[in-house]
């Protein structure tokens, strides 16, 4: 019933600060990074999925999606900005596999991003609260850090987790920026 997919590139941009690029920028880079890896040329690609949950309120760019596919010249391609919070980058996969399954497209780009650290961190909280249910969570003041917070004391509790084991998932994720 539907057709097989396959991921068949990968590219990214280097990890931390980056003052001078902004986020289409840096997601231009990663897409032309891809599309390097990848055995398909830029004419072979349909459409493109971005995936950023903060594009419009920290980028000042709704449309972000339009504007990788343009300076990456692969018009006449579809381009769509996937927003689903957290789960932004998955979504777009989902998204990009069930057109390809479908029959809709051959070929697609995914890439995904978000630029938080031009922005200071009291605003950067404020909109991921925005992502907080407006009524149960919001109104009240929790934040997703709040609520990542209590997630990680439960799952502590529940599997007898330290915070030394903690400590070493950031150590690793440290490590692996700067390698």
């Amino acid at each position: 019933m539907f057709r097989e997919v396959s991921i068949i590139g990968c590219g990214m941009t280097k990890f931390g600060r980056q003052r001078n690029k902004n986020l289409s920028d840096l997601l231009v880079e990663a897409s032309t990074n891809t599309i390097r890896d990848s055995s398909v040329g830029e004419e072979d690609i349909q459409a493109v999925y971005v995936a950023s949950m903060l594009s419009g309120e920290l980028a000042n760019q709704t449309a972000v999606a339009s504007a990788v596919t343009d300076e990456l010249g692969l018009l006449p391609a579809a381009a769509d900005r996937i927003e689903n919070g957290p789960a932004s980058g998955g979504s777009a996969v989902k998204n990009a596999c069930l057109a390809i399954a479908s029959g809709m497209y051959d070929c697609v780009l995914v890439v995904g991003g978000e630029k938080q650290t031009h922005v200071p961190g009291n605003e950067v909280t404020d909109r991921l609260a925005t992502m907080t249910h407006p009524t149960a969570e919001y109104i009240h003041g929790v934040t997703l850090p709040s609520l990542a917070g209590m997630f990680t004391r439960l799952y502590m509790k529940k599997y007898g987790v330290e915070r030394k084991h903690l400590a070493m998932v950031a150590i690793k994720n440290h490590k692996n920026a700067l390698g």
